[in-house]
């Protein structure tokens, strides 16, 4: 967590009572030179702690209320990953990522009998955003996305969405309400991500794809989030144990979940985003100095 939380999250009773106790390690330095703060526009501390503390509360409420997926969706997860896109950047250049909520599987890309599953949420990039694309090339609109003509308009994903096309896709969430089936939240996720194997290697190859090695993802169950690695051989999507890396039933908590989704982002942006640069033919092309 930001080490600039620290003081406030000091002032909360689970903490001050050591019902949740806090140690050093759990914490790391956030501090930014002037010019950076400046660009980034991060959330001050209280801010940020009132904000967590009210997310605890709301899955609180949801789970004793036992709601529905999109209860939880409504008031937990959309909201924390909200803060975390939009008040706990880490650097100017993670504007370029952003979530939505997402669409149905394009159908060249499914090979399941079992009928195609949508996920919940999805990290995209802008390209327009990466000051090393040139977005004037004819390859790549400089049109706002509602500007641009769906027809003309580049496909950069497996989703069946003509808008969400113009989007590389990043880490992938499946979310589940408290009690929950998480298997069928991880078999969703194994039926997307294979998906997004499918559509990788038909626009880049296999020997582009083999150099990412894996594809991380989030499975969501009420308060517990979890990640969730697919790996890709010979056409085969294998789902890897999950690691459950954070619960939202408390304010630490729920930072906690931000710091992990805070490591996926690092991952996004210094693995994926270059792969996606290096390999996807209208992004290399559209690459400055190519």
């Amino acid at each position: 967590m930001p080490q600039r939380l620290k003081t406030e999250l000091e002032k909360l009773p689970e903490v001050e009572y050591l019902i949740e106790p806090l140690f050093d390690y759990m914490f790391y330095d956030d501090e930014m030179d002037a010019e950076n703060e400046a660009l980034v526009k991060r959330a001050g501390a209280e801010e940020l702690v009132r904000r967590a503390s009210r997310i605890a509360e709301r899955s609180s409420d949801c789970a004793s209320m036992l709601s529905d997926e999109a209860a939880w969706n409504g008031l937990v997860h959309t909201p924390l990953l909200e803060m975390l896109v939009s008040d706990m950047r880490d650097a100017p250049e993670h504007k370029i990522l952003d979530f939505v909520t997402t669409t149905n599987i394009d159908s060249p890309y499914h090979r399941f009998a079992k009928s195609a599953s949508r996920i919940d949420y999805i990290f995209r990039f802008h390209p327009k955003r990466d000051s090393t694309i040139l977005t004037g090339d004819a390859l790549l609109p400089s049109q706002e996305p509602q500007q641009t003509q769906p027809d003309t308009a580049p496909c950069f994903n497996w989703t069946s969405d003509r808008m969400i096309q113009q989007y590389p896709l990043g880490i992938s969430i499946e979310t589940k309400r408290h009690g929950g089936d998480i298997a069928k939240g991880e078999q969703q996720l194994a039926i997307w991500h294979a998906a997004q194997w499918e559509f990788l290697c038909s626009r880049a190859g296999p020997s582009a794809v083999d150099e990412l090695g894996f594809l991380p993802g989030i499975v969501v169950q009420g308060h517990s989030w979890s990640l969730v690695n697919t790996t890709w051989n010979q056409a085969i999507t294998t789902v890897l144990p999950s690691v459950e890396f954070g619960s939202t039933d408390s304010t630490v908590g729920v930072l906690q979940v931000i710091a992990g989704l805070r490591k996926l982002r690092a991952w996004s942006m210094e693995t994926l985003w270059p792969w996606y640069k290096k390999n996807l033919p209208e992004l290399r092309n559209s690459i400055a100095g190519n």
